[in-house]
């Protein structure tokens, strides 16, 4: 008779294979991005040496030291010409390659944005597994008798950081409530260490420690923000730069 499977579990790896297979495309995409740019740059790069080079070799043949005769006037007119455009010409094409640079690092944050969106997921996965995990441990022990099970008495606890004045210890067994509030990117309910995040606007406000990838002993200097908070803060930011470089 096959076993039932865990509610906890059912469809996470079905469901990350899922993730996987999507984050491919657009990361394939971008990765191809950065290799044009990256050609695009290194010519451009290579054009605007040769350019410097050959202004270079002009000066120390003194094509520019004005010591030509009055007779050659219409000439030297024609060489300022030139060297006017020479220089145009590679103003323009610095420009060009620092515009692509910039594209570069854009492409290269939202590379990385992707790809650690896609690792929380996974490691949200992963904690659902350990605690199903833990929770299946606890409850061979308890089968075997190598633990006494949980009673209302040991339900309970203090001292830690969490919404709620009095959450239950890791591991008790109790009835589940659906009317309890839930907190976290894992959409559970309080247990554990919390933490909250510094947007008063934050959709979600309480994280488990674990969830976000701290430890029970971390020490948080300053404000707190979740990845989302955070990438709105930064997004927020790079818009009120632009709009400061524009009013100047």
């Amino acid at each position: 008779m096959p076993k039932a499977a865990n509610p906890a579990t059912q469809g996470v790896v079905s469901a990350a294979l899922a993730d996987t297979d999507a984050i491919s495309a657009p990361l394939v995409s971008y990765l191809k991005r950065l290799r044009d740019l990256d050609e695009t740059a290194s010519g451009l790069t290579a054009s605007i040496k040769r350019a410097v080079d050959a202004k270079l070799e002009e000066a120390r043949e003194g094509k520019d030291d004005g010591k030509r005769a009055r007779g050659e006037t219409a000439e030297r007119r024609t060489d300022h010409l030139t060297v006017d455009s020479s220089n145009h010409e590679i103003e323009v094409m610095t420009a060009r390659c620092v515009s692509v640079c910039d594209e570069k690092v854009a492409v290269a944050q939202q590379c990385y944005d992707l790809v650690e969106q896609h690792i929380a997921r996974l490691d949200k996965d992963l904690r659902v597994f350990d605690q199903a995990l833990a929770e299946k441990e606890a409850a061979a022990a308890v089968a075997k008798g190598l633990v006494p099970p949980p009673t209302a008495a040991s339900v309970g606890g203090a001292g830690l950081a969490s919404p709620e004045p009095a959450p239950p210890a890791a591991g008790a067994s109790r009835a589940p409530n659906p009317d309890e509030p839930k907190y976290c990117v894992c959409n559970r309910v309080s247990f554990g260490e919390m933490i909250a995040c510094e947007n008063e606007a934050c959709a979600v406000e309480w994280f488990h420690f674990a969830c976000v990838g701290l430890s029970t002993d971390a020490k948080i200097k300053g404000k707190w923000y979740c990845n989302a908070c955070a990438a709105e803060r930064r997004r927020l930011k790079k818009l009120e730069a632009k709009a400061n470089e524009k009013a100047k």
